[in-house]
């Protein structure tokens, strides 16, 4: 077993999830109103598998841009779109309202807030279309149809992120907390990280997404990590209580990781300790088709196992 310890820290405090969830919603629908569609828009977006970039065209105005398709960047046989209709329409016919329109989903690896769409070429590699219907309320329906075309360039290649003799921990992983040892007085609701945990690992850089929404940045060693979660952890959905803690993670023989949770109240002297075994998810497969099904658009079958790769279908711009 190899443990490492490098310090971490997370990022500036954030609005709760739910309450980011809430305000999000509230604010697609002001936009909605404000933007008041009287007729029915139609977006089309064509894309080349592997593309970093789309062609986007609608109501006679066309632009290139990216982050739109392929999302996960890679030459796989999927096309996998960006799908918030609002943001898509505004970047291409702007008009009243759209100042105000913009993605909030958290910073990569953390997912967009809107699912992606993946869309597999069709047979022989031929080109495919699927078109989604947006009901608007009162107002026509918003058509996007989506083209994926096949590659321009050759089947894209693995490139490795790690340095010699440090073990890749990229990838979905699945928190599984076992024990908690309270040190703190009851009422004091530790901070909880399951069940999801992403993360993405560049050389002995290490960045990660908890909760979907949650970034952290670490500096690793050998096959292990720890964080240094310090600050206002009310976004996690602890009330109003402030911790500071570490995360620290040993790379068992199987490839999970041991996890020690180690949570201080910052204006106080007691301890809450949590244990836990984190593993990565990743499902048995026999086509993209599966881990598609199962663990959603940016999974594919890799040597049997539906695996979660870099850039996690949310590239860095």
């Amino acid at each position: 077993m190899i443990q490492a310890s490098v310090p971490v820290h997370l990022g500036p405090p954030r609005t709760s999830h739910a309450s980011r969830a809430l305000l999000g919603s509230l604010l697609v629908v002001l936009v909605v109103l404000s933007i008041s569609p009287t007729a029915a828009v139609t977006v089309r977006i064509t894309c080349h598998d592997g593309s970093p970039n789309a062609r986007v065209a609608s109501k006679g105005h066309h632009r290139t841009l990216p982050a739109v398709c392929d999302l996960d960047g890679a030459v796989d046989g999927i096309c996998t779109f960006y799908s918030e209709g609002t943001v898509l329409k505004c970047a291409i016919n702007g008009g009243p309202g759209c100042q105000d329109v913009s993605d909030d989903s958290s910073a990569p690896p953390c997912p967009f807030s809107s699912l992606p769409i993946a869309l597999p070429l069709g047979h022989a590699g031929h080109a495919a279309k699927r078109i989604r219907v947006i009901k608007n309320g009162v107002y026509p329906s918003d058509r996007f149809i989506m083209r994926c075309l096949p590659p321009r360039q050759p089947e894209s290649t693995t490139t490795s992120t790690t340095l010699p003799g440090v073990r890749s921990l990229s990838g979905v992983w699945t928190l599984a907390d076992n024990d908690l040892v309270e040190g703190c007085p009851p009422g004091a609701q530790t901070p909880i990280l399951a069940p999801s945990i992403i993360m993405q690992q560049m050389g002995t850089s290490l960045a990660a997404c908890v909760m979907g929404y949650l970034n952290f940045t670490a500096e690793t060693s050998e096959a292990g990590f720890t964080s240094d979660p310090a600050g206002d952890l009310s976004d996690l959905g602890i009330g109003t209580a402030e911790w500071m803690g570490t995360v620290s993670g040993m790379v068992l023989a199987s490839g999970d990781i041991a996890v020690t949770e180690r949570w201080k109240l910052r204006f106080a002297t007691c301890e809450n300790v949590r244990t836990g075994i984190m593993t990565r998810d990743e499902p048995s497969c026999v086509s993209q088709q599966d881990c598609i099904r199962l663990l959603g658009p940016c999974s594919r079958c890799l040597g049997g196992r539906c695996q979660s790769q870099p850039p996690f279908c949310h590239p860095s711009q």
